[in-house]
């Protein structure tokens, strides 16, 4: 009954969870797409012909350069028909593995709720009689240091979200909804070491400049873009300087430094993914 409750509240919270925040962001989507692309394309053009202007005077060579003629070879190089087809197999294939693993996860997720020691035993009968005690002692360790990691780690995350939040509405004057949708993104992004921030913020940025297209025309893109950057920066100061040394060392029980290595060693081992389980597997 407590393994069938615990369950079921999983999937609660994680219901709650999207159900709130996945209108916000399939609306701020819509925003985006409503997006005239002409007008963006008017708006962007006097900027791009002084910089070609300038790169054609000043760059040796450049003198036939031009920004519509290198946009298309690239675009027309990187996007085939053969691609699109290509992407919505692998959505669908993503689709049917998605629907597989959440049944296996619940599934299994619930005989090891149910019956407490099936994983620790799993773990000692393959090891040595002799070291039963000590391997008891280790995985009690274990599963304390990763309860706080991971509550650590879900707190980041709303804080980083809330100040962010916050920091876009009054700051840099977006609309709430916005803000909201931004500091989502960057609070769950967070959890990827050192480069889930970067890829926050320029989703940010790309963000608060299509809502804010009309500022092109009259000068004032410029500013906004300082002030979301600006908004960022602070967040990410205060995330290196309170939130992760106190949950990726504190909470672990080790150095910065130590903890600075494992990551990058995971990350040239494993890429982002890597990056991302670095410290719990550690």
């Amino acid at each position: 009954l407590i393994a069938t409750i615990g369950l079921v509240t999983i999937w609660v919270v994680a219901f709650l969870f999207f159900y709130f925040f996945i209108p916000l962001i399939a609306n701020q989507a819509k925003q985006l797409s409503d997006v005239n692309i002409t007008e963006v394309g008017y708006y962007l053009s006097q900027p791009f012909l002084q910089l070609e202007l300038m790169i054609r005077d000043y760059v040796p060579g450049a003198e036939d350069f031009s920004f519509n003629a290198l946009l298309t070879e690239n675009i027309v190089s990187v996007v085939s028909v053969q691609d699109v087809t290509s992407v919505f197999g692998s959505v669908a294939n993503m689709l049917g593995s998605l629907a597989v693993a959440l049944f296996s996860i619940s599934f299994i997720t619930f005989f090891f709720m149910k019956e407490e020691n099936l994983f620790l035993g799993g773990i000692t009968m393959m090891l040595p009689k002799k070291y039963e005690r000590s391997i008891s002692r280790a995985m009690s360790s274990i599963n304390k240091l990763l309860i706080r990691y991971f509550i650590g780690v879900f707190a980041v995350a709303f804080c980083v979200m809330v100040v962010l939040t916050i920091g876009l509405t009054f700051v840099a004057d977006l609309s709430f909804q916005t803000s909201l949708v931004i500091g989502l993104i960057a609070g769950v992004l967070n959890v990827i070491p050192y480069v889930g921030p970067l890829i926050a913020a320029i989703i940010g940025l790309i963000i608060g400049t299509a809502t804010h297209l009309d500022l092109i025309a009259t000068g004032g893109i410029g500013t906004l873009l300082i002030k979301i950057g600006s908004v960022f920066a602070i967040m990410k100061i205060i995330d290196d300087t309170i939130f992760q040394p106190y949950i990726f060392s504190n909470s672990v029980k080790a150095h910065p430094l130590e903890i600075f290595l494992v990551i990058l060693i995971a990350g040239s081992i494993g890429g982002i993914l890597g990056m991302l389980i670095a410290i719990p597997t550690y």
